[in-house]
């Protein structure tokens, strides 16, 4: 079976292959694609709408191939573009990932409020050992390359709120 363009949890486009796929990014389809999940993103019924539109668009590319890019017409392929493409579940996820600072649909956080505080060094040392099989040498090595630098920040950091704000027992 050749290789398929996907976005979404199926098999993606039949018989679209890494050729087609590579021309049809020289098309301003993607930005297009973005644009509309940046545009529409709350709204589901906005969304599907666009999407059947923006089909519609790269049929027309895949049938007609109008600047050249993917080398020929791709009749079959166009034909092979359902309506269950691009998932638009799996767009939204690349477009508008989970992070900690993101809100649910409902307005209340989608991940669980992280709490500020003080990286277990000493821990993650103990891990990096046990998990890694890292000698003391290489947690030392990689600690300082990677680690040192933000707990260093950390650190100014609690110092200059403390400088800034000194002790409050409220706090």
């Amino acid at each position: 079976m050749p290789p398929v363009l996907t976005l979404s949890t199926q098999d993606g486009i039949k018989g679209c292959g890494i050729n087609v796929a590579y021309g049809l990014t020289q098309y301003d389809i993607a930005d297009s694609l973005l644009s509309g999940a940046s545009s529409h993103h709350d709204n589901p019924t906005a969304f599907t709408e666009f999407l059947s539109d923006w089909r519609m668009e790269l049929q027309m590319l895949l049938h007609t191939d109008p600047d050249g890019y993917i080398g020929r017409q791709c009749k079959v392929i166009a034909d092979n573009v359902d309506e269950a493409f691009p998932n638009p579940d799996i767009v939204l996820a690349y477009t508008h990932p989970l992070t900690s600072w993101s809100h649910g649909r409902s307005g209340t956080d989608a991940i669980p409020a992280i709490n500020n505080q003080e990286p277990d060094l000493s821990g993650l040392a103990s891990f990096c050992t046990r998990r890694f099989g890292w000698s003391p040498k290489k947690v030392h090595e990689k600690f300082e390359s990677v680690v040192w630098e933000g707990a260093c920040i950390r650190m100014l950091g609690r110092v200059t709120l403390f400088v800034c704000h000194p002790f409050d027992p409220r706090v």
